[in-house]
């Protein structure tokens, strides 16, 4: 499957520390973080992460961007996340590697994690962010096609309907509505 290759890297935090990946304060945010989305307990389930975002994104509904952040931040599939995945998650997205975020954005639009980003993945992505701005009610549908046909064009350069890691890094810099998601996921 295709995040497998995302699996790859540090398997405990003093892997991350004796990498010089983290810090001692990154570790201490991070549990506090853990332990508010958590409720305390050495997991949080998809349910607790979307109560987290609800919290934070009052005006819009965060339930389909919550649940997807989740999809990637799960990484075993056992439907929680425990401290090694969220500090994992929280490594890429916080730190000064900009590939280790574009892959994680990468991931967080393969819904479906073949490897490749569909047309119908971003357009549901780009709608799922859309609600989170502007809620359920979000009816500029005609502006949400033009975007994703306008991300597609950009990045799918060789023309075959889909968007491969290569293609989505090499186009990503060029897209603003990207890089805004990629500031929005850093905020897990």
């Amino acid at each position: 499957m295709g995040q497998e290759s995302s699996k790859n890297g540090p398997r405990t935090i003093e892997e991350l520390w004796s990498t010089g990946a983290v810090s001692l304060s990154d570790v201490e945010t991070w549990i506090g973080d853990f332990m508010t989305k958590s409720g305390n307990r050495d997991y949080f389930t998809e349910s607790d992460l979307i109560k987290h975002y609800q919290k934070s994104y009052t005006s819009g509904d965060a339930s389909a961007f919550a649940r997807d952040v989740f999809r990637v931040m799960d990484r075993d599939r056992n439907g929680k996340v425990d401290f090694k995945e969220f500090t994992l998650t929280m490594t890429s997205l916080t730190g000064d590697d900009v590939n280790k975020k574009i892959d994680w954005a990468f991931w967080f639009y393969d819904v479906n994690g073949d490897g490749t980003i569909t047309y119908d993945e971003l357009k549901k992505m780009l709608k799922t962010i859309c609600s989170l701005e502007h809620g359920g009610n979000f009816k500029d549908k005609e502006g949400v096609d033009n975007l994703v046909k306008n991300i597609m064009s950009s990045m799918d350069t060789n023309h075959d309907g889909l968007i491969t890691l290569s293609e989505f890094k090499d186009g990503f810099h060029k897209s603003e509505f990207c890089i805004g998601v990629l500031k929005k996921l850093a905020t897990i």
